[in-house]
């Protein structure tokens, strides 16, 4: 187990950290807001050529002009873990995770298919 304090240290990777917040849950929860097409397409290592709105809705984070204006909706045992990690609930901690959780159906694919 990685805190929030050894990634910040740089005790682990960001992989390594992040990975630690992926289930199957999560990568279900990519795969409602956005399609495994455009996941297994993404030219991009931080898959930045799908929208960050795509990434904000999965757990709700929603803004407009700038500001945040709806709070999210995540799963109670998400938010337990995060935080038991020493971790905070933050959009852009949101987004690593469901980016990771995307990285991860990439590699699930990748492994199904040789």
């Amino acid at each position: 187990m990685y805190t929030r304090k050894n990634y910040l240290a740089d005790q682990c990777t960001f992989d390594e950290y992040y990975d630690q917040f992926v289930s199957e849950k999560t990568k279900r929860e990519v795969l409602q807001h956005i399609n495994l097409t455009d996941v297994l397409n993404s030219k991009d290592i931080h898959l930045n050529d799908i929208p960050m709105k795509k990434w904000n809705g999965i757990s709700g984070f929603r803004f407009s002009g700038g500001k945040l204006v709806t709070r999210p909706m995540i799963r109670h045992d998400l938010v337990k873990k995060i935080r038991s990690f020493g971790d905070t609930i933050t959009p852009s901690v949101m987004v690593c995770i469901y980016k990771q959780s995307a990285r991860q159906l990439q590699k699930d694919h990748t492994k199904a298919n040789t």
